[in-house]
């Protein structure tokens, strides 16, 4: 059941991105190409709504395919859409099992963490909330290896312009710390939960180009 949601769940996509509108090149030949997606790099409002227009695409696609209901059904059990545990998005940390789940259908996946095996569940980050962006969401999240902290990149809108926070459990508050440029952090903590470590672009300069930002990326240490 799951390899025949995942197949179908890739049909539709790939149905859906050929609907795309494609700016074409009349330069374009074996040599010279255009890159027709560069554009998504600046974000802003054309990326947000080229991103919902991709998304209702690509559910009408989903949608008209033949038993879609009942497959979309047994995907949001198996993942634990809207009730229980988030499936692929959990991460257990001693005792302790952090996840994300909705608590809407069409709403952004929230933090969570529980007690092992079977203790109370607590809300420890709810993007939308904690942003006020309605687009906001957590592109990834990494708890420190004794389970105080979280590392959290945020993002508004799918951009993945990530802004990396600190989650200290107990308070299910952020710290005052703020690190943005971290597009492509995925932090690593030290085994002591006092530091982590992650990637980060580097600063914007005047006439920089889209390619000029992706280089001389930077690994750096994070001290809490």
């Amino acid at each position: 059941m799951r390899l025949a949601a995942y197949a179908l769940i890739n049909a539709c996509w790939l149905l859906a991105a050929s609907a795309a509108p494609v700016e074409a090149n009349p330069r374009a030949s074996s040599v010279e190409t255009e890159d027709r997606f560069g554009w998504m790099d600046a974000g802003g409002r054309r990326l947000a709504d080229w991103i919902q227009e991709q998304n209702r695409i690509t559910r009408n696609a989903m949608a008209a395919q033949p038993g879609y209901a009942t497959l979309a059904a047994e995907v949001a059990r198996l993942s634990g859409h809207g009730h229980g545990l988030g499936g692929i998005f959990s991460t257990r940390v001693g005792d302790t099992l952090f996840y994300e789940r909705r608590l809407t259908d069409d709403g952004p996946f929230v933090l969570f963490s529980r007690p092992l095996p079977n203790g109370p569940e607590t809300l420890l980050l709810n993007p939308v909330r904690t942003s006020g962006q309605a687009g906001a969401s957590i592109q990834t999240y990494t708890p420190s290896p004794d389970g105080r902290f979280v590392a959290v990149a945020l993002t508004n809108h799918g951009s993945e312009e990530a802004v990396l926070r600190v989650l200290k459990v107990s308070s299910q508050s952020l710290l005052p710390d703020v690190i943005d440029r971290a597009r492509f952090a995925v932090p690593e903590w030290d085994p002591d939960g006092t530091s982590f470590y992650y990637d980060r672009l580097q600063r914007p300069f005047a006439g920089m180009t889209a390619a000029e930002r992706f280089e001389h990326q930077t690994i750096y240490r994070h001290v809490i």
